[in-house]
């Protein structure tokens, strides 16, 4: 590394030839000072080696920095090199430097037209949302930039869904006991345990203009009126805020501005009324699409928190979806024929013989499916309806009087 950091800040004949090996080291301070280096050198004597190179680390390392120092004709060119890459074959960090590279191209040689940006969305958006909270964040704000299609439906969901394990910061609370002034407000942080993804998500999603309905609107600003129940530093409050006054400051029709901003304000809490005390019953994923728990009992009128966790290693989404006795079939079945709203409706039929569904829940994610069990007492199922997993992820729901 240092005596990569000798070329920094110097151009010098023969150094591309030493620089360009270490683009790929395993260390990636390595590949930073060996970018860094590279910049220093003529552009020209470096730029088609970059475009051409055939492996992956080394790839995206030269177009790192061939985004930060190259004319901006070079666009199309670094897209196109960057088309080459076999997602399936990178690793997440490779994933997410695509990424990056993509974004600094934009910035700094211009946007896409509208032709390229749909190819583009089109390309990443089957990648979204992903096993990480890191790629998630990548992909969202790509996705909300080139105006994809749908990102609104994908990411709202997203933002009622908490962490599988806390998104706690390590505190000691016998220091902050000590500090009358700020230790308070770290503690109260650290009970609230404030979503951070979440806030993510709506920070990027304030910047969507188009593809808004009615159903997500709602969704969307309901959002605002949960977080009120987060606690975190003394902005904090007035950053959520700011949100949500750039959120309704683009929506032009006055009376859905004027319903959105009484729909932020109106409290709710965490837990639906009367659910305080529900019974969780917890249902997990594992490999080979199935629900880890494949029988759950309640009785008739139980008030119940169906508490599902992702927590499937393959990565892949799923719901739950509680079904009339009987019907499991025609629920999955159904649920291939929604069409272009699929994706809004979580891939769940709107039929009366779903009774309570889960949204699509991302891997490392939960969600707690609050209702009242069947005043019928009877075996009902509960299956994931997301095309192609209702054949073998299923469960029964066993109601008694």
């Amino acid at each position: 590394r240092r005596a990569l950091e000798d070329f920094h800040g110097k151009e010098i004949q023969g150094a591309i030839e030493k620089i360009w090996p270490k683009l790929s080291h395993a260390d990636r301070f390595v590949r930073y000072a060996a970018r860094v280096a590279l910049e220093h050198q003529p552009v020209v004597e470096w730029q088609e080696k970059a475009l051409e190179e055939e492996d992956p680390q080394t790839l995206l390392s030269a177009l790192l920095a061939l985004s930060r120092q190259g004319d901006a004709a070079l666009k199309e060119d670094i897209l196109n090199a960057l088309s080459t890459l076999n997602v399936s074959e990178m690793t997440e960090s490779q994933k997410l430097e695509a990424l990056r590279v993509m974004g600094l191209t934009f910035i700094r040689m211009g946007g896409p037209d509208e032709e390229t940006a749909q190819e583009i969305a089109e390309a990443i958006s089957p990648l979204y949302p992903a096993s990480s909270d890191a790629m998630n964040r990548e992909l969202v704000a790509m996705l909300v930039y080139l105006k994809a299609d749908d990102v609104l439906a994908k990411t709202i969901p997203l933002m009622n869904q908490e962490a599988a394990g806390l998104e706690e910061i390590e505190f000691d609370d016998k220091l902050l006991a000590r500090s009358g002034q700020y230790g308070g407000s770290f503690q109260r942080q650290k009970a609230s345990n404030p979503q951070r993804q979440q806030i993510w998500y709506a920070y990027a999603l304030k910047n969507v203009e188009e593809g808004w309905n009615e159903n997500l609107r709602k969704q969307f600003f309901g959002w605002f009126a949960k977080s009120r129940n987060f606690k975190g530093g003394a902005s904090f409050e007035g950053f959520i805020n700011n949100f949500r006054n750039e959120s309704l400051n683009k929506i032009k029709d006055a009376k859905v501005k004027a319903e959105m901003d009484s729909l932020t304000k109106k409290p709710i809490a965490l837990i639906p009324e009367g659910f305080e005390d529900a019974r969780i019953l917890k249902v997990g994923a594992k490999p080979g699409m199935k629900f880890d728990i494949e029988s759950l009992e309640a009785k008739a009128g139980e008030k119940i928190g169906i508490e599902f966790i992702n927590n499937d290693p393959t990565g892949l989404m799923h719901n739950l979806a509680v079904c009339a006795p009987g019907s499991r079939q025609k629920v999955v079945a159904s649920a291939l024929t929604i069409g272009p709203k699929a994706i809004e409706q979580n891939f769940v039929p709107d039929i009366p013989e779903v009774l309570a569904s889960t949204p699509q829940v991302a891997p490392g994610r939960k969600y707690v499916l609050y209702m009242s069990a069947p005043s019928t007492p009877g075996s009902y199922p509960y299956v994931c309806t997301y095309p192609g997993h209702g054949q073998l992820m299923f469960g029964t729901l066993k109601v008694t009087k």
